[in-house]
């Protein structure tokens, strides 16, 4: 069975630890006006290609916020792969990052 790689989207939990705790990066949407204001982990769709969802994480962190990170762990889900369900038969596996090179700044559709 051929998987539809459009349905399976990967996220990244990126932490540090800060003299007062943990904090976690997180973006808020500007664009599509319908997401306007939602706060989203940073990640997306799994490539159409030979691509890992862990390989999606790491790009799209590349893409979105222009750092690399280190996956430290997965996040196991209760779908028999692991994943996690989202709405509209979609999928999400999300991964535990820490920062490995460059500091995160603010790209296209997030403020």
């Amino acid at each position: 069975m051929t998987e539809n790689r459009q349905d399976h989207v990967a996220a990244a939990v990126i932490y540090r630890h800060m003299p007062k705790g943990w904090e976690i990066l997180s973006a808020r949407r500007t664009e599509p006006e319908a997401l306007r204001g939602g706060w989203e982990l940073p990640g997306g769709r799994v490539d159409d290609t030979d691509e890992d969802s862990a390989a999606a994480a790491i790009r799209e962190v590349q893409e979105e916020l222009g750092c690399d990170v280190t996956i430290t762990e997965k996040l196991v889900g209760p779908l028999s792969d692991g994943s996690w369900p989202l709405a509209h038969n979609k999928r999400i596996d999300v991964f535990l990052c820490t920062i490995k090179n460059g500091d995160p700044y603010i790209r296209e559709q997030h403020d």
